[in-house]
This record gives C-alpha cells, structure tokens and sequence, in this order.
C-alpha cells in the first residue's frame, strides 16, 4: 500500500511536471504538435452567428486551477474562428464580456476541438468591416490595427482593447455598440506612415471602412549620440524623435520614429533615406532642446550629436494674497516662495517678489514637487506658511490668506524723533490736506481739502484718488463720480471699510464704503441737507454749519464731530447715531471754530479743541474735555500759551498720552498736565513757542518745510495728528505745506 502511494504521487509530480513545461513553452514552441480547435459564437436571442465578437483563449498553468490568456481572436463574418493550439492542454475559451454577456467553456484539449459559446449582446450591435490593402490594392494580412469609439455627447475615446489584427485575408470585423463613433489607426507606425479612418455605427447594419496602408521610405541606421552641452557628458534617458521632409514639402512631418538615449548617450533608429530628416530631441521642458537637420542619402551623414542638458524646469503660479478677516487684497507684501523637487529633502529658495496693487504675482516655481509660500517679520500680518504641490507644466491658481497681528507699538515712542514726509506717485499731489486715517493693512487714506476729493495711498506707496473728481460740489457716486466740497476730517472703521468724512464747505457728513476686493470707494451722505445750519434731525434732515473734527465710537455705534456754527459765534458738538443716521447736539463750546476732537479709548470722554473767535490777534485758544455720561465739560486751556496756539488736531494714546498739533505754533506738542484753564504742554517736534502773548502781540512758531530730528523740524499750519500702532509712526496732515508728515522715533527699524 505504502509503494502504490509512492508511485501515485511520484506519478502526479511528473504530470504537473509536463504541464509546467507547457506552460513555458508550448505556446513558441515550433517543434510542440498542435491540432485544430474551432469556435462558433451565437446569439442566443436569435440563434444566429455572432460576427466581430473577442474571443479569449486561455489555458491553465497550475494545478490550482489558474489559467492564463494566450490569445485573442475576432468571429468572422459566420461567428467562427478557427486556430492551431499545442495539446495535450487544459483551455477555457469564453467571450469577452466588455460588450456581450458571459458565455464560456472549459476543455482538455487533445484532439481537434468544435465548441459553440452562446451569448447574448449587452448593448445595440453592429458589426465593422475594416479592409485593408496596400498602395498596390493588395490585401495586407495579419495588419495590426488600433480601434477605439467615442459615444454621442462625449468628447474622449474608449479603446477596444489595445492591438488587433486583421486576417489572412487583410480584413476584420468588429462588433460594436451603436450609435457611436468608430476610429481605426495604423497600429505599426514605424514601418507604416499613421492613418486614421472614423466610421459612425448607426444601427444593427453596422459599418465598413477601407485602409490603405502607406508603407515607410527605405530606412538606413541612424546613429545619435547626446552630449551635455556644458561638459560633454554622456546624457541618458534623452528622449528623441526623426522627422521627415520629402522634395516638394515646405514642412517636416512627424512619421512616429523616436527613441531614447541608452546609459552611454546614443540611440541607434532606422530612419528614411528619401528627403531631409530632422533630428530633435523632445522634452524642452526638462532639458535644453537641440536639433539637428541632414540628408542620410550621404553615409557621413548617419552619425549625429544633439547638445542638450538637463533643466530644472518651472511652473508658472499666479499667487493671491488677502487679508483673511474680510477678503481686502493686499498690495506691497513680501512673499518668499521656495520650492523641494523629487528626490530633494529641503526646501529651497527660488525668489522672494511682492505682491501688486491687486495682491497679487505672477512667477515661476520649479516643478515637480512641492512649493512653500512664506510671509515673514511683515509690519501689519502675522507670518504664515503654505505647502502647495507642484507636479506639472500648467499654471497654478495659489492663495494665501493672512491675519492681522497684535499690534507692535500700542503706545508711541516719544525720544530721538524724527520727521520726513510722506513720498506721492502717479503725478498726484495734495492742496492744504486737513486729515489723515490709516488702517491695520498699511493703507493711507487724506482728505485733500482744497482739491476736493480723498486719496489713498496703498502700503507699496502707490498713489490714487479714493473718490472725488475735484469739482467742488457735494454728489454721491462711485469713485471719481462722486464730488465734495471741501473734506475736512475724516475717521476709519477699525475693519477699515467704512471711511466718514466731514464736509466743510458742503455742510455734511459722507460715508465712503471700500470694496475690499478692489478698493473702490462708493460715497454717500448719511447726515447734512447741505445748507448751514444747527437743526438736529434724521440724515438728511439735520443741517450742519462748517463741520470739522469727527471720531467714532463703534462700540455704541456713533460719531461724533465738531459744527462751528459761525451763524450763532458758537461751535457745538454733534452726535449721529448710525443705525438711524439720527443728530444730536451734545454740548456748545464758548468760542465758535471748535476743530479737533479725539475720543479716549476707554470711550468715556471726548478732547476738544477750539480756536479763538477774534481772529489771529486773539490769546483765546480752547481745549476741553466732555465727559459722555452726562455731557459735562472742563475746560483744560482757555488761552494761548507756550507749545500750545490753536490747537487743530489732537491724538490720545491707550495709555493716557495727549498730543496737540499747533496750527499757529506750527508744532506738535504733548499735554503734560490736566488743571483746568491752567493745563501745560511740552514740545515734542517743530518751533517752540512762548508765553508772552498778548491781545495784540501773539508769539507764534517759525514755519518752514525742514525734515529731520524734532527739534530741527518746522511745519506750517499743521493740523490733524494720527498714530500707527503697527508702524510706531505718527501721520501729521501739513496743510500749509502740502504734505502728510511722518514722525518716528529713530529707535523704530
């Protein structure tokens, strides 16, 4: 018993033995004996014969079962297909199931085989007749042939299944879906010139198209060898093609040769021997192109040198930058963009650019890897970093988000000050400005009194006209459209989209709305029926006369500004509540051209200035403070006296600090200390001034036009005064002067 198992299993060693060897050999083995085996496929819907349909024959190769496809043959036109295959073997031959449903048969092939497949179609069928014959009308057998269909409403094609062949009889036929669109294309471009034919499936009777196969010119070797054009390096993995120009063609035409470089930099192709040929490399993208162009008639000629060298190639990126809190374009930011290719393990960096006045910039960033886009150490935005893949040739759409930062400079500093003036472009320039806002992007914005209109200056320094045409009147519109007459003051929402502007001679209040996607400015006018007056009321409806100074409470949503009421020899002060656009008079000042006013930032009370109502000889010149919770009012300086002669612009730090900006005195000084009528300052920046005035013989500071350290300084006729928490700068409107002044201290970078 224990012999017969030995001689069982020793039996089946030997039989999985002979069907190994089949399975490695039989297939291309000449010398194997073969019989026929013949196929008939029908359609079970209508018991006749499939024409066109794939047939798959496999056979096993392992005694588990598997099997593998050797072959694959179409029906002709009576369903059947007939073929020669090495026996003995196990062979599975079913339908391709792309387009009909399954139907299969599994057999030990030993002998001459008949099976019948029954299937039925998936999908309307009709058949393609392809024919195809040379230039000689000759039918080409065995032809390989590439065949793919593109369906009604879709724009790519489906191959059937990669390289077919026609028979021996150069035809074959194709059952396909209908409706569709057909393409059949020389499938042996090297010896045979590309053709295509399209034939449209229209119903069960199917199509038929006829190709004639243009056989290649006589070839010759062709032998090309690749050098870095630098070093004469040996350069592998050169991607190559030949192009062909015949007698009489003005253009080379691709005929499908190409190749690539070996490790020693040389490529061997059987190239045409008729016309020119030009010879190129390919991939201009990834190394320095080169071509080269000759007859290969002439045996000198069949050994050509390409110089070429290997790239770093880039990518084109278009980067958007934006503040993230309310989608404001960011013009004037410093961007490092850096980039890692494969096989790198560091980033490295490319170019550092600045945004445009759109936010935006255009640039090239090596490719394929990844990119990094870093905002560092910016004055106004926290830094950030993003990582972006960059894998191909075609342009990137990248954006950047940024968040304001915490402020670096809450509280000015006051020593080792200096003062330049602010730099205008684009032909711009400014008549007797009055006021001065900034924003946390770094956007300027002045009220160019005399020109009637309001302009920005973007963080880059670029120079435009927010709104106003210059025609002094007072009209609501977009832009330029609109008019003013006269903006005085002006204050900034803290988001920086609402900019409300005091209008002088036009007796109102406007409201510009910024479009943070483009920076258009749109004006209304939200209070002042534009005749001078004192009535309260709703927009509109209230009258102002001569308004002036204005802060914003956004906390409780109000304005306030001062009215110099010249009718009643009384300035007041004026409150608009702005969801209602509603006026209000909360206090009348003693003496009427009350000008500056600054809101404490514990919104507790209000500083006021007013100049003396007798003119320039008059030692009147008025700083009081209101106290909101009930509109009291303390007089902190009642007359002129040294650093401190009208008073036209007032700054109040968080901390407490008060700074004056001194029409008269044309100086900036400091409140030193708070004791009514008796109040005393100190110069911070431009002429000193003393206390020896009299009604008749007032004491001003020299005017002048001096950058420089405080003290060497001079100004004419400042008047506002506003502070940049980012920059550490003070902005000083210099109306006599035609300028916005710059004070910093030296100790700020």
């Amino acid at each position: 018993m224990k012999k017969s198992y030995y001689i069982l299993i020793l039996g089946l060693t030997l039989a999985l033995a002979a069907c190994k060897k089949f399975a490695t050999e039989a297939f291309n083995d000449t010398t194997t004996n073969k019989e026929t085996l013949a196929v008939k496929v029908i359609n079970d819907d209508d018991q006749l014969p499939v024409a066109g349909v794939k047939v798959i024959i496999s056979r096993q190769t392992s005694a588990s079962g598997i099997y593998t496809q050797v072959d694959t043959i179409r029906t002709d036109k009576n369903g059947q297909i007939t073929t020669r295959l090495p026996y003995p073997n196990n062979i599975k031959v079913e339908v391709d199931t792309t387009y009909y449903h399954k139907g299969e048969q599994a057999v030990y092939f030993n002998s001459t085989a008949n099976l019948v497949l029954h299937t039925t179609p998936k999908y309307g069928m009709g058949p393609l007749n392809i024919d195809v014959k040379d230039q000689g009308n000759v039918s080409i057998p065995n032809f390989p042939l590439l065949i793919d269909t593109r369906a009604p409403g879709t724009d790519s094609y489906t191959s059937t299944g990669g390289l077919e062949h026609a028979g021996a009889d150069g035809q074959l036929i194709v059952s396909l879906p209908y409706p569709n669109l057909v393409r059949v294309m020389v499938g042996d471009t090297m010896k045979y010139f590309p053709d295509t034919l399209t034939a449209t499936l229209k119903n069960i009777k199917g199509a038929a198209v006829s190709l004639v196969a243009k056989l290649k010119p006589l070839t010759v070797p062709l032998e090309i060898t690749v050098l870095d054009k630098d070093n004469s390096a040996f350069l592998q993995g050169i991607d190559v093609a030949v192009l062909q120009k015949l007698t009489g063609q003005t253009d080379f035409k691709d005929i499908g040769l190409v190749g690539t470089t070996g490790s020693d930099g040389k490529l061997i192709l059987n190239a045409p021997f008729e016309g020119e040929v030009k010879i190129k490399t390919t991939d201009p993208v990834f190394f320095y192109p080169d071509s080269v162009i000759t007859r290969l008639a002439y045996d000198k000629n069949r050994k050509v040198t390409l110089k070429s060298k290997k790239l770093t190639p880039k990518a084109p990126v278009d980067l958007t930058v934006y503040d993230q809190a309310n989608n404001q374009i960011l013009p004037g930011v410093k961007v490092n963009v850096s980039s890692k290719v494969t096989g790198e393990t560091a980033f490295k960096l490319d170019t550092t650019a600045v945004t445009d006045e759109n936010g935006k910039m255009s640039i090239r960033v090596r490719f394929s890897g990844d990119m990094k886009f870093e905002v560092v150490n910016d004055t106004y935005f926290g830094s950030k970093s993003i990582t972006v893949a960059n894998t191909g040739s075609t342009a990137k759409q990248v954006s950047l988000p940024l968040t304001v930062k915490t402020a670096p400079y809450p509280e000015p500093i006051l020593t080792t000050l200096m003062i330049s003036s602010l730099t205008l472009n684009n032909g711009i320039t400014l008549n007797a400005p009055t006021d001065v806002a900034n924003d946390k992007r770094g956007n300027i914005y002045i009220c160019d009194q005399n020109n009637n209109r309001i302009v920005r200056v973007s963080r880059s320094g670029n120079t435009t006209v927010l709104a106003g045409s210059g025609t002094a009147s007072s009209v609501d519109g977009v832009g330029t459209a609109a008019t003013f007459n006269k903006p005085k003051g002006m204050v900034l929402s803290d988001a920086g989209t609402e900019l409300y502007v005091t209008e002088y001679s036009g007796n109102k209040v406007r409201k510009i709305s910024i479009n943070p996607a483009n920076m258009v400015g749109t004006v209304t006018t939200i209070a002042g029926s534009g005749t001078a007056g004192t009535a309260n009321g709703v927009g509109t409806a209230a009258t102002f006369t001569n308004p002036c100074g204005i802060t914003l409470d956004e906390t409780a949503g109000a304005l306030y500004l001062t009215d110099i009421s010249a009718s009643t020899s009384t300035g007041s002060i004026r409150k608009i509540v702005l969801s209602s656009n509603t006026v209000t008079t909360i206090a009348v000042s003693a003496y009427y051209q009350a000008t500056a006013i600054a809101l404490t930032p514990d919104k507790k009370y209000l500083y006021v200035s007013g100049m003396g109502n007798t003119g320039f000889s008059s030692t009147e010149s008025q700083l009081f403070k209101i106290t909101l919770s009930n509109n009291a009012k303390l007089i902190l300086r009642g007359t002129k006296t040294t650093n401190y002669n009208d008073p036209s612009g007032i700054f109040i730090s968080n901390g407490g600090i008060v700074l004056i900006s001194n029409e008269k005195a044309n100086s900036i000084s400091k409140l030193t200390s708070e004791i009514a009528n008796t109040s005393t300052f100190d110069l911070v920046a431009g002429s000193a001034t003393d206390d020896s005035i009299t009604a008749f013989n007032v004491v001003t500071g020299t005017a002048g036009n001096i950058d420089g350290t405080a003290t060497n300084a001079r100004f004419n006729k400042p008047w506002s005064i506003k502070y940049d928490t980012y920059g550490g700068n003070f902005l000083i409107a210099d109306q006599g002067n035609n300028k916005i002044r710059i004070m910093k201290s030296s100790t700020i970078n």
